[in-house]
């Protein structure tokens, strides 16, 4: 399984502090699809669904017609309604070969700097000179039955709201197979849509870890949608999730992949950001995760 990716990281200046009465990546999203589709759009008349151009058009293939989205959108800060920010590290995750429009994307922010954010319409700064553009590749050779030989524990930071539904509602009482079904759609969707998915074995739980301990909140957040003209819920998970056990070379895959592309729904808005801990076993057990984590 392949994919290669290319992160766009911004920083971004406010004319003077602001509040954020939603998460920044909200604003941001806005800002993008809205400043994008004036951008590059050559039939102004037309809705996207109807156009004759669509497939053609950076704003159609990212916000109409993807099945999942080419990119990836995470702030930091994320969202503290409490402080006032005047500073903020955008980055953008592209896709595959939707790459080749990561400057569309960033001239879409320069259009929207003058017109201003939030209800106070508050300027903003790009030092284009401080914007940084990476390439990576992941790639990963392995067999799904092969298990390590010795128990492992992880310890998943959900640093921004994670959404997914299991047994069709959301909820904090998912399972283990719950979760690493959901890592395992995503990896083999993403890798399918733009990079190359060669998995050929069906993947099986073997039950041979468990969840530990979880400390795990709802977080309640709401957009509103001017496509839609209704509020959206966005809420989700946030907290600590801890798994113990042995695991598969493809659970540790997915795991490395839920850290580079975010998990769950709505990863576009931010969404699904998370890091991964893996508490001290033994130098074995922690050179055998840090090799896993980077082939």
């Amino acid at each position: 399984m392949q994919i290669q990716y290319t992160t766009l990281t911004i920083p971004i200046t406010l004319t003077k502090k602001a509040a954020f009465s939603q998460p920044v990546p909200f604003i941001f999203r806005s800002i993008l699809g809205f400043n994008l589709r004036k951008l590059v759009c050559v039939a102004k008349s037309a809705e996207c669904k109807n156009c004759l151009y669509k497939e053609s058009c950076v704003y159609s293939l990212a916000f109409d017609e993807a099945e999942i989205h080419p990119t990836i959108l995470t702030a930091e800060p994320f969202f503290n309604e409490k402080t006032l920010i005047e500073n903020v590290e955008l980055s953008i995750i592209f896709l595959g070969k939707f790459a080749k429009y990561a400057d569309y994307y960033l001239q879409a922010l320069k259009r929207g700097a003058k017109s201003g954010i939030l209800r106070e319409r508050i300027p903003y700064k790009i030092e284009i000179e401080q914007c940084k553009i990476e390439n990576g590749n992941w790639n990963v050779e392995l067999c799904s039955s092969n298990f390590v030989s010795q128990p492992q524990t992880f310890k998943f930071e959900l640093l921004t709201p994670f959404r997914f539904k299991a047994m069709g509602k959301y909820n904090l009482q998912f399972t283990e197979l719950d979760f690493i079904l959901c890592l395992h759609r995503r990896c083999q969707k993403l890798c399918s849509l733009y990079g190359k998915n060669n998995f050929k074995d069906k993947y099986f739980f073997e039950n041979k870890w468990k969840i530990i301990e979880r400390d795990l909140k709802w977080q309640k957040l709401e957009r509103w949608s001017s496509r839609q003209k209704q509020v959206m819920p966005l809420g989700g998970i946030i907290g600590d999730l801890t798994l113990q056990g042995e695991f598969t070379e493809y659970e540790l895959a997915l795991f490395q992949f839920a850290r580079l592309f975010n998990v769950g729904k709505n990863t576009n808005f931010g969404m699904g950001n998370l890091n991964i801990q893996k508490p001290p076993l033994s130098c074995y057990s922690i050179a055998f995760m840090e090799s896993n984590l980077e082939k």
